[in-house]
This record gives C-alpha cells, sequence and structure tokens, in this order.
C-alpha cells in the first residue's frame, strides 16, 4: 500500500495556479521546489446522482501513474492529506527557469486564411478533432521539430483508457527558456478521469452487472473532441473504428509498454482507508480494473490487430506483429525510456526505482 504526504508539514508559498477543477494552493518541498496541492472539488451545482466531492486526486494521481507505467513523459505527483482532506500534490515542472504555452495559445498563431478548417483556424477553443489534428501537423518551426502528432495520438489512447475528457487544448502544451522551445511538457492533468463525480456504492454495483461495465468500459466515456457534426467524439469507438494510421500506432505503442498487471497493481497499492479517510473501496478498485482490462481487450488491442492485418505492417515497424495464432506479439523495437525516479525524493519518501518499467516502491512514513 502506499502511504500519504502530510502536506501541512510543508511550508506554503505564495504561488497562485489557474484552472476551474478545485481549489489549489502551493507547498515547498524539502528542495525548495514548490508543488501545487490539487483539493477535491466539490459538485454543488452539478446535476445527477454524484458524490459532495469529486474524487480528481485519485484520479489525477492514478492516471498520472498509468502514463508512467506506459513510458510516457508525466508530471510527478503525490497523495496525500491537506486540511483534512485527500488530495494530489503536483511538482511545478516549471520551476525554475521554464514557461509553458498551451497548445491553446500556439493554436491561436494559425492563420485564418488557412483552409480545410471547420471552425476557425486560430480559434484556440476549437476542439473539432480535425481542426486539431490539421493544426498539429501544420505546427512550423520550431514546433515542427517535435514529435507532437504522436504526443497527441498517445494522450488520446491514453486518455481514453482511463476515461479522462477533459484533454482540451489548454491541457497540453510546450515549454520554453525564455525565447527557446524545450521540448513538449509532460503529460498533466489527468484529474477529470475514473468517473471521478461518481458515488462509490454506484460504482460497486455497476461492477457486478455485465451490460453496465460493458456500457461504461465502451459507450459511456466521452472525449473532449467533437466530430464535424459538432458531437462529442466517443474514443473507443473511435479507436475500434480504426481509421486514422496515428491513433493506430498509439494502440500498438501502449499495448507494447503498458503491462494490465502492473496496472492492477497499482490500483491494488491504493489503502481502502487511511488517516480516517475512504480512499478507494475494494468493490471500486475491482470496478476500475474491470473497466481498464475491457477497454484494452475488447477495443483497442481488436482494432489493432484489424488495423495491423489491413495494412500488412513489417515486424521492424513500431509497434505490434502478429503471429500465426493471431495472438499479439510484442516487439520491443521502439518506444520512451520510463522516467527516471530519484533514490530519496524532495518530499522526504525513500523511493526505489524497479528496473525496466518506470514503476517506484514507495517506503515512505508520514
Amino acid at each position: 500500500m502506499i502511504e500519504l504526504t502530510d502536506f501541512n508539514e510543508l511550508e506554503r508559498v505564495p504561488l497562485a495556479y489557474g484552472g476551474n477543477a478545485g481549489r489549489k494552493i502551493a507547498v515547498r518541498d524539502r528542495e525548495g521546489r514548490p508543488w501545487m496541492v490539487k483539493f477535491p472539488e466539490p459538485t454543488r451545482g452539478m446535476r445527477g446522482n454524484i458524490a459532495s466531492y469529486t474524487t480528481s486526486p485519485i484520479s489525477e494521481w492514478l492516471g498520472s501513474h498509468i502514463y508512467g507505467l506506459a513510458g510516457l513523459p508525466v508530471h510527478e505527483t503525490a497523495l496525500g492529506i491537506c486540511e483534512g482532506k485527500l488530495v494530489c500534490a503536483c511538482r511545478d515542472f516549471t520551476y525554475p527557469d521554464l514557461r509553458l504555452y498551451e497548445f491553446h495559445d500556439v493554436k491561436n498563431s494559425i492563420s485564418d486564411e488557412d483552409p480545410g478548417y471547420e471552425g476557425r483556424p486560430s480559434d484556440g477553443s476549437n476542439l473539432f478533432l480535425s481542426d486539431v489534428l490539421a493544426a498539429v501537423q501544420g505546427l512550423t518551426r520550431p514546433y515542427s521539430s517535435l514529435p507532437c502528432l504522436e504526443r497527441f495520438w498517445d494522450m488520446f489512447v491514453m486518455d481514453g483508457l482511463i476515461g479522462n475528457a477533459d484533454r482540451n487544448n489548454g491541457n497540453w502544451g510546450f515549454l520554453f527558456r525564455g525565447l527557446d522551445l524545450v521540448g513538449l511538457a509532460p503529460v498533466y492533468d489527468n484529474g477529470n478521469a475514473f468517473f471521478n463525480k461518481r458515488r462509490d456504492s454506484t460504482m460497486a454495483q455497476r461492477a457486478q452487472d455485465d451490460a453496465m461495465l460493458e456500457q461504461d468500459a465502451v459507450g459511456a466515456s466521452l472525449s473532449c473532441y467533437k466530430d464535424q457534426a459538432g458531437h462529442r467524439i466517443s474514443p473507443m469507438r473511435y479507436i475500434a473504428d480504426g481509421v486514422d494510421s496515428g491513433c493506430m500506432r498509439a494502440c500498438a505503442r501502449l499495448l507494447e509498454r503498458l503491462d494490465p498487471a502492473e496496472v492492477d497493481e497499482l490500483i491494488d497499492s491504493l489503502p481502502e482507508r487511511a488517516v480516517g479517510l475512504e480512499i478507494m473501496p475494494d468493490e471500486v478498485k475491482e470496478f476500475h480494473k474491470q473497466v481498464l482490462r475491457r477497454r484494452r481487450d475488447e477495443v483497442i488491442l481488436p482494432a489493432y490487430e484489424t488495423w495491423h492485418r489491413a495494412h500488412r505492417l513489417f515486424v521492424g515497424d513500431p509497434g505490434l506483429a502478429l503471429g500465426a495464432s493471431g495472438s499479439a506479439e510484442f516487439s520491443r523495437s521502439a518506444g520512451h525510456e520510463a522516467p527516471c525516479v530519484d533514490e530519496d525524493d524532495a518530499l522526504g519518501h525513500d523511493v526505489v526505482a524497479l528496473p525496466g518499467n518506470g514503476k517506484t516502491e514507495d517506503r515512505s512514513e508520514i
């Protein structure tokens, strides 16, 4: 089981962070680095049979760690308590001298004279999928030197897996030092996932009903991106259609790098209760594991296998090669190196790197 960090013990600093998903404060760790502490968002004013507060801190931590298990660059997070609430702290990856430029702002530089867009090309809030893809593919230097399209599809597929519906144009971007582009920012803002407004009792009940599980795995999760008719896209249905080679290659990367057993182990590492707070009951853990397994095994894997056969990819191409039996054989010819982990992190945890998969073992005590 993971141990929770007591953020009440860390020094607060007068930094301010934006966003609409609940309260945020800043604390300084033992190495002097700032962390953004995200509180659960109250749901008053929201409709439906939902919990009083979202479980966004758990979703942020869990989603970010699953990104890490898949070897994708992701911001560093820690689960803990602050002011009597369960919170997630996110290390400020811009400290000390970087600046984040969101894709929303970069898109705003596109000429409105460019053809082929459903909406206004320079509109940073435009979420037509075709327009976002056109903008990513049309990026000029220095952005064009980065694997922006690959990152977009990696996030699309991974967000589909974890049910993150909020990867809008402001939730990914680029890091600059002064006037120089440093690279793509690590993946951040993963809290709107794992049905974070649902009551635990609802998820526990739905875990016992196969039809409800199927609906949650395939039909219930919607992306923030829209089709040409203005309807929000179902990422699982989009993946199942196999209409975009970039998306299918992202599926290959996910299937190659993300071990379902490690995901189950990560979910099981969350305690049911800690310091008087309910964290994640076993029934809810089982619900999330079943939904993730179904999305992988019933949508992502067969969609990729079908696309792979149709396009007759070579073994040397990044991704999966199909064996004679039709089962997936994983090629290790391409992949991201998992994030490295310090032996002793700045929150005072004794963190040990486990070789080969980017996982960490947390031996901390509050």
